[in-house]
């Protein structure tokens, strides 16, 4: 469904809803008013599309439980929330996206599954407030958008779902992401031997519970591009598997094949990284041989736990200042055991 309004044209898809309160300039608009039932079974669709501008939820919606129970073009179903070419789009408010997902994480369900919510084409847009939990794949997704704020947004799934990223970016310019919790998956770069460019990037005072992983770059053998200039600063982590991991070498499935192919790693920086860890291996750094990364710099990493080695493959020119806790030298095809004399210098 699509609507064309003076300057913009708004696509939204919601499926079923329990409760949406939309606030248009000094109004209060309840889609309830426009028709909605609000039962978590009524497609709602059409109410929501006669109130529309500046989004507040504050109650739930909640997505059909069943993936048969989606209205879906021959299985393939990109999103159940987008906005596109909406220019200073505001989304705000206290209440939950909920996927509701078990059914779709089954084994045996095919067919693309659905992102929450998916934001294109649109310019200086806030998402801030809000909670997203347990969506089939994606909870939240800019793509092609410049001047993107995400502020104070919960998002949780269970740690054994699959590919459910918590804030996917892809074509974007000038976002900040501040104040948010993300309890879920992050993204991967090169996927199907596509180019990707990320530059630039600033990460600083993010915590890291009880993760897989803390700060990590991964890309797909084959593919293609770079990332380059990327800051981890005054990170934390408690018991995260692997605090510190550039891994070139990515793949989700059995069927992996070696490729010369590789996006270029460059000039990444860890400052301040500080906790404690629960794997084999505080630091892993695997790099490709035919396009290795360049310029790691490393000053004040501290991290405690029981590990018995770092990794450290492929890295042309790396630097170090301040303690280094394990130490990382970063020798070409070097693992380094936990034990090592350099180790705590």
């Amino acid at each position: 469904m699509s609507m064309a309004l003076p300057g913009s044209t708004f696509l939204l898809l919601l499926l079923a809803s329990l409760l949406l309160i939309i606030r248009l300039v000094a109004c209060d608009f309840n889609v309830m008013d426009y028709g909605a039932v609000g039962d978590g079974k009524t497609d709602d669709s059409q109410a929501f599309m006669k109130a529309w501008d500046k989004f507040k939820v504050e109650g739930t919606i909640a997505a059909p439980k069943k993936p048969s129970e989606w209205k879906c073009i021959d299985r393939e179903c990109e999103s159940w929330i987008s906005f596109k070419y909406v220019d200073g789009l505001t989304i705000s408010g206290s209440g939950t996206i909920d996927g509701d997902a078990d059914e779709w994480w089954k084994p045996g369900v095919t067919g693309y599954k659905p992102n929450a919510l998916v934001v294109t084409r649109s310019n200086n847009v806030q998402l801030r407030d809000l909670n997203f939990k347990d969506n089939p794949h994606m909870h939240v997704v800019f793509y092609k958008c410049e001047g993107v704020k995400i502020s104070n947004v919960d998002i949780a799934a269970p740690g054994d779902s699959p590919n459910t990223d918590g804030i996917h970016l892809k074509e974007v310019a000038n976002a900040k992401i501040e104040y948010c919790s993300i309890a879920t998956d992050i993204g991967s770069l090169g996927k199907d031997k596509r180019r990707e460019a990320v530059d630039n990037i600033h990460v600083k005072n993010v915590r890291f519970n009880g993760t897989t992983n803390g700060v990590r770059i991964k890309t797909w053998q084959g593919g293609r591009g770079h990332v380059r200039n990327v800051v981890f600063e005054k990170i934390r982590t408690y018991n995260a598997k692997f605090p510190i991991n550039i891994d070139q070498f990515y793949c989700d499935h059995l069927d992996c094949t070696t490729n010369i192919d590789a996006v270029e790693i460059r000039n990444i920086s860890y400052i301040d990284i500080m906790g404690t860890f629960e794997g084999e291996t505080a630091i892993k750094i695997e790099c490709s041989d035919s396009v290795p990364c360049k310029g790691i710099f490393m000053h004040n990493i501290n991290l405690i736990g029981d590990g018995k080695e770092v990794k450290c493959v492929n890295v042309v020119d790396p630097s170090y200042e301040g303690v280094i806790r394990p130490y990382v030298p970063c020798s070409k095809n070097k693992i380094v055991p936990h034990d090592h004399p350099l180790h705590g210098k």
